[in-house]
């Protein structure tokens, strides 16, 4: 009985830590972009996932955990409050991509659950003749803590001027048009 007792006992203060500390849980699926979806949208156009994917998690700028996503393209981290955290999502034959997570700035307060962030991430095939090395190492998202709304929120100005960059850099799109089109 005093096992059982101290076993529900452990049980219920893990679930009680879980719940008080902030956390992140940041998850979607890889998929494969389609640069000409881009420019004339179809609506018959499947979405691809990809799998394979390695996912490099980086806190407050040290590597600390390097993973494959799911065949299904399936991937999922929960991520501490009191961090900065940069993903990173790269498989050979595609541009990678760097995401960054600012869950330094969230609060330190009791959390009833995790603050959930679905979040898709699209690799474009590398395309021959351009070189995205510099972009590669750009983060091409950032998500911080907003105060007003109490939740985790990406910063959307800043995407799409990265996203710019990237339709400018495909030669696509001039940078005006690019602008233009991420808006």
């Amino acid at each position: 009985m005093k096992k059982f007792t101290l076993s529900l006992l452990l049980i219920l203060v893990w679930a009680l830590s879980w719940a008080a500390e902030g956390k992140v849980l940041f998850y979607g699926y890889v998929t494969e972009g389609d640069l000409q979806q881009v420019i004339a949208p179809s609506k018959k156009a499947e979405t691809k996932t990809l799998n394979e994917v390695t996912l490099n998690l980086y806190e407050d700028g040290e590597l600390t955990k390097s993973l494959n996503n799911r065949k299904s393209g399936f991937y999922a981290f929960i991520l501490k409050a009191g961090k900065d955290y940069q993903i990173e999502f790269v498989k050979e034959g595609f541009i990678p991509k760097k995401v960054s997570i600012k869950a330094s700035e969230i609060p330190d307060k009791n959390y009833d659950e995790a603050f959930k962030m679905f979040t898709d991430i699209t690799l474009f095939p590398e395309m021959e003749g351009k070189d995205f090395t510099d972009y590669s190492k750009r983060i091409i998202a950032m998500c911080k803590y907003n105060k007003e709304k109490d939740r985790m929120a990406w910063d959307m100005e800043y995407a799409q001027g990265v996203w710019g960059i990237f339709l400018d850099l495909t030669g696509i799109l001039n940078a005006d048009q690019a602008m233009t089109k991420a808006q």
